[in-house]
C-alpha cells in the first residue's frame, strides 16, 4: 500500500491523532514531522517513518 502524504493532513500514530508538519521522502520510506492534536499533548512534536506507524485518517 502506498500513502500519499502532504502538509496539513491529519494521520494516527500510536493511537493519537497528528497534523503533518513536513514530509520527506527518502529512498527507503517518507520521514515525517508532526504536531500532537491530543489535548494532554497538545503542540508535542514526533517524527518517524511512515512505513512503521503511520495511518492516514
Amino acid at each position: 500500500m502506498s500513502l500519499t502524504l502532504t502538509t496539513g493532513q491529519i494521520v494516527r500514530v500510536r493511537s493519537r491523532q497528528y497534523l503533518i508538519e513536513e514530509v520527506k521522502p527518502s529512498n527507503y520510506d517518507t520521514l515525517v514531522r508532526l504536531a500532537c492534536l491530543e489535548d494532554d499533548a497538545l503542540g508535542d512534536t514526533l517524527s518517524t517513518w511512515t512505513k512503521i506507524n503511520v495511518t492516514v485518517k
